[in-house]
């Protein structure tokens, strides 16, 4: 039985749970059947009017993951410091990535909220790194 991995979960699924597509180089989709189905439900919200519809929609992916939703602590938000490699929607698309950039720096979706709203109002700093070259 052949496998391949999920972009969108990352398991190891049967070839079955993936549709056809020409374009990559094994024939088949880069996500499964079910992130297929849930990235279409956030885009169809993403890109309507309907704000309340997205919001749900993400803040049900958060629960799954154990992510807090509400409470907000000022002072870690103003002290953060992320490597805007990791920032969902920067590189990668957003609720795939939600739910890991919220762990690995420990922040409820209102914190989350509220650093990007910081960014969009050029509230924050990006510190370089000295980089080798030769």
């Amino acid at each position: 039985m052949k496998t391949k991995k999920c972009y969108g979960c990352k398991r190891e699924l049967s070839v079955d749970n993936f549709t056809k597509n020409k374009n990559t180089k094994d024939g088949l989709s880069y996500y499964c059947y079910e992130c297929s189905k849930k990235n279409y439900k956030l885009n169809k919200y993403k890109h309507s009017n309907n704000q309340e519809n997205y919001e749900s929609v993400v803040i049900d992916e958060l629960k799954k993951h154990g992510i807090l939703i509400d409470g907000v602590d000022k002072d870690k938000i103003n002290n953060l410091r992320v490597n805007m490699i990791d920032f969902p929607g920067v590189i990668r698309p957003l609720l795939k990535d939600l739910p890991d950039f919220c762990k690995k720096y420990n922040l409820t979706y209102a914190e989350y909220k509220l650093f990007v709203e910081a960014c969009h109002d050029n509230k924050f700093w990006i510190e370089s790194k000295d980089l080798n070259t030769m």
